[in-house]
């Protein structure tokens, strides 16, 4: 395989998301024949995340996830590297890591909106109150030589939203509920 480029993939993480009660409700109903919510009891709790930790569960679903995107949104080349997890989750959430190919990439740029991109990267990159962005928010200025997997990120994300429209509305409201509302991308095996 020729030079590949890493990126973060657009994912919501799994810390108190949709995602994790997936994983949490499919070992629940295997071990316990009901939903994890209904558990009552601490050890009955401990079994399950023993479970989904002995058993990679969690990197499972993300590759599952990861699969099932590719496939809805036509990205060809896109392959799972590792999923991490932040140390404390009050920073950042838990992240999809992925190579592309720099032709897949470029080939995905030339077919957007460019209007789209550019508000994205302002909306993604732009400083706020408690965030400074070491990114520019101002496409013209990005090295296209040098991306690093932030902004990939950010394009791979626009590259999904523009496949997918109704996510624009929802995307302005709650990040997490957009990425939640990809719904027929989840893994059927959870």
């Amino acid at each position: 395989m020729g030079k590949t480029l890493e990126a973060r993939f657009p994912f919501s993480g799994l810390y108190e998301t949709y995602h994790m009660v997936r994983i949490v409700d499919s070992v629940s109903w295997l071990l316990f024949d009901c939903p994890f919510e209904e558990l009552t009891e601490d050890d009955s709790i401990d079994k399950v995340d023993s479970y989904v930790s002995d058993n990679g569960l969690f990197d499972k679903y993300c590759r599952e996830y990861l699969e099932s995107v590719c496939m809805k949104y036509g990205l060809r080349t896109v392959e799972f590297k590792e999923l991490w997890s932040p140390k404390y989750y009050n920073y950042d959430t838990d992240a999809i890591y992925v190579t592309i190919s720099p032709e897949e990439l470029h080939d995905i740029v030339k077919g957007l909106d460019p209007k789209g991109l550019a508000e994205r990267v302002k909306a993604n990159h732009s400083s706020f109150p408690g965030f400074v962005s070491f990114i520019s928010n101002d496409i013209e200025t990005w090295d296209w030589e040098k991306l690093d997997a932030h902004q990939i990120e950010t394009i791979l994300e626009e590259h999904i939203a523009q496949r997918y429209p109704e996510l624009h509305e929802i995307r302005s409201e709650d990040k997490n509920e957009w990425w939640d509302e990809l719904g027929s991308a989840y893994p059927e095996s959870f």
